[in-house]
């Protein structure tokens, strides 16, 4: 063989690369499968478009990298985290659902064959008619036109991501400030109280809530974490002090109460921005005295610790996160006296406001703890899971499934609730759809455009323009900027709705005349960086009653308390991916140094988890940063499903369900029944497990297996999008 110089050889490799580009474009038009990418490459950069991630209330913007129109690759460009980051991958994974599929056997039986959405939409429309019982819309996701056709489409009960998770809250907020709290200002705080909040834990709003964060550190703030479990917010304050759960309001109240007796101003404080004189604060507060403390663990010196540095704060903001809990009405009352107290609401660290008008969002009617109970007690005749996963979410709703006459499962992937579905519907991912956002940025309540940022239609039309030999015409729609859209096949909610009620137009339509009530420019001035529409506001007095100040009744007997944390960076509505798959899913279960050694357990042990639903298996992470009396786990990692592919056989597709040991905590280890100690009015988002499980766990070793692990309380898990 002859020698190359380096000339030639540079001038080979530049055509085998060319070669190998043709062919792969080349194939790509003959028919290849219809997510297979010939380049993904350097070519993300060519061509943005920004779009808004819809996950969690952060309202991330992201700018797609575009190459002949379709997505390559995705930049943040405020905020981001792995959660959106990975809606790149759910638009690409080829376990994609693609067409609408009715059930073909026994529900559960993973037998299905494909039909028309003309089908799927007389199915759902002839039962949404002829309904005797409640029909139900569960939203993983939000949509424009779902708040102004829902109740026409038929659907009497709607619950979604936001209100199932901030239900409780929202309640006790309304309650005390006469509103639903917005994220707080910290620019003017001297210190951040954490009470309970676990941001950096909390995948509803991580990102938004680091940046608040970040920048009252950088104005020299200090911050406090009181809390059962450390973790990554404990490690990030200054300050952490570990307490019991359930503990974190006696906590609070008993420095609340030192600083009243500190100094006389705090009377004309109280006076001006609560409901309390000075005297009923404190006979309010005189149950929190030292002995009181030593019943719940807390230690006289560590309370006074706290209570200096908040004298010597000028402006304090205390922030909670209550959802869920049985102490919620203990929680937002310690925080908001600490707030009015700490002069959060003098500078406005409190704040409030809504950047959305009514009719361009769906107004949620009940959490999803309390549609799951709906069904329990009444039935359902349609629900309607949009992007939402009630069976994994949800041992109730699992078991009174065959209670709903039509379950829809409306998902990008198979999913625990598809696999029980009568009908399920192919959606469109968060990188096709349109969306109006609410965002907040510092005092500035903003909209923010979700759009689609991928141009499906164009290689369709290509590829249907080739059957016919018209190369010509097919090039020319290929590189003729069609625009972006969900692949054919696919819908978003709203376009389902407008053909359930028989309107005509798309989603499209309706945004872009929507969009000029904000902006005469329509949707292109919400496109990047978002519209501007108002200021959050800041509520004039708090009213605190006598019930938010007393005592939580700690549970007896030997046992752990649970805290059960939402992932920040997995967000369940990617459930059964193949590259979800690849995510280590068996996360371990934290225990204190000294619990540990008490009970006899070593780090990286095995233990065996049951419950009256079932059992699963963990490892044990030893650590120093929790409580004695608490073990802490994440929440929604580890589908009971994980593995299960929608695979197309002769009688249509047919679900395959592998069954791994994985410690699931959300649905096999932790919804379950047993004594009632503490349940709240209401039941919505996992997080209410924080303390809903404050009667103990216990724990019986057995060598290195812990063979009883029992929960006295009956929390009900709900809600997973972000």
């Amino acid at each position: 063989m002859k020698a190359l110089n380096r000339r030639q050889f540079i001038l080979a490799g530049a055509a085998s690369t060319a070669a190998l580009a043709t062919s792969g474009r080349a194939a790509t038009l003959d028919g290849r499968p219809w997510n297979a990418l010939a380049d993904r490459s350097l070519k993300k950069f060519r061509d943005p478009l920004a779009t808004t991630c819809p996950v969690c209330t952060s309202r991330c913007t992201f700018i797609a990298g575009r190459y002949d129109g379709k997505a390559m690759g995705l930049l943040p460009l405020a905020g981001g985290c792995p959660r959106g980051l990975a809606s790149f991958e759910a638009l690409y994974d080829g376990e994609r659902i693609l067409s609408p599929m009715k059930r073909d056997g026994e529900r559960g039986s993973g037998k299905w064959k494909r039909i028309s959405w003309e089908e799927a939409e007389e199915t759902i429309n002839l039962a949404l008619s002829g309904k005797k019982r409640t029909a139900i819309a569960d939203l993983g996701r939000p949509d424009p036109i779902a708040g102004l056709l829902l109740e026409r489409a038929g659907f009497d009960q709607v619950v979604t991501a936001d209100s199932s998770t901030t239900w409780g809250s929202s309640k006790v907020q309304r309650e005390i400030y006469g509103t639903q709290l917005a994220r707080p200002d910290l620019s003017r705080a001297n210190l951040v109280i954490l009470l309970g909040a676990m941001p950096f834990e909390d995948n509803r709003d991580t990102a938004g809530m680091a940046v608040a964060l970040n920048g009252a550190r950088d104005n020299g703030a200090k911050v406090l974490s009181i809390s059962a479990y450390q973790g990554e917010s404990g490690s990030y304050a200054d300050r952490w002090f570990p307490v019991r759960v359930g503990a974190e309001s006696a906590f609070a109240f008993a420095i609340a109460r030192r600083v009243l007796e500190s100094n006389p101003i705090y009377e004309r404080v109280l006076g001006s921005f609560s409901n309390l004189s000075l005297e009923e604060a404190k006979e309010l507060l005189a149950p929190y005295d030292d002995a009181k403390l030593a019943e719940y663990g807390i230690d006289k010196a560590v309370v006074d610790e706290a209570a200096t540095l908040f004298l010597k704060s000028l402006a304090t903001v205390t922030v909670t996160t209550s959802d869920g809990r049985a102490d919620a009405s203990n929680l937002e009352t310690a925080a908001a006296l600490l707030n009015v107290l700490g002069g959060a609401i003098i500078t406005g660290g409190v704040t409030a406001g809504a950047a959305m008008p009514k009719e361009l969002a769906a107004v949620p009617t009940a959490s999803r703890g309390e549609a799951y109970e709906m069904v329990n007690k009444r039935g359902a005749s349609v629900y309607l899971a949009y992007r939402a996963n009630p069976v994994f979410s949800s041992a109730l709703f699992e078991k009174n499934v065959e209670k709903v006459n039509l379950v829809v499962a409306f998902d990008t992937h198979m999913t625990e609730t598809a696999k029980v579905a009568d009908i399920v519907l192919p959606a469109a991912t968060d990188l096709e759809c349109w969306n109006f956002l609410s965002a907040q940025r510092g005092r500035i309540l903003e909209v923010r455009l979700q759009r689609p940022v991928t141009t499906w239609a164009s290689e369709i039309e290509t590829l249907r323009k080739e059957d016919i030999g018209d190369k010509t015409a097919a090039m020319g729609i290929l590189f003729g900027g069609a625009k972006p859209a969900p692949f054919k096949g696919t819908r978003q909610l709203g376009d389902l709705l407008i053909s359930l009620v028989g309107e005509m137009g798309t989603v499209a339509e309706v945004m872009e005349n929507a969009a000029k009530g904000f902006n005469a420019k329509g949707l292109e001035a919400l496109s990047g960086a978002g519209l501007p529409v108002a200021r959050v506001s800041t509520p004039a007095k708090v009213t605190l009653t006598a019930e938010g100040f007393a005592p939580v009744a700690m549970a007896e007997g030997e046992g752990y308390n649970a805290v059960v944390v939402n992932h920040p960076a997995l967000d369940p509505a990617y459930a059964n991916t193949s590259w979800g798959r690849e995510l280590a899913h068996n996360l371990p279960i934290y225990m204190s140094a000294a619990a540990a050694k008490k009970a006899g357990i070593h780090d990286g042990a095995t233990v065996e988890v049951k419950s009256a639903t079932g059992s699963g298996t963990a490892t044990v992470k030893v650590i120093q940063g929790i409580h004695p009396e608490a073990v802490a786990f994440y929440a929604e990692c580890g589908h009971w499903a994980a593995g299960s592919v929608a695979a197309q056989a002769e009688n249509g597709y047919d679900l395959h369900i592998e069954r791994r040991d994985l410690f699931n905590v959300a649905k096999r280890g932790f919804s379950m029944k047993g004594e009632k100690k503490s349940i709240p009015a209401w039941a919505g988002h996992g997080t209410e497990l924080r303390a809903e499980a404050l009667a103990p766990v216990e724990l019986t070793p057995s060598g290195e297996m812990l063979t009883d692990f029992k929960v006295t309380v009956e929390p009900t898990r709900g809600g997973h999008g972000g």
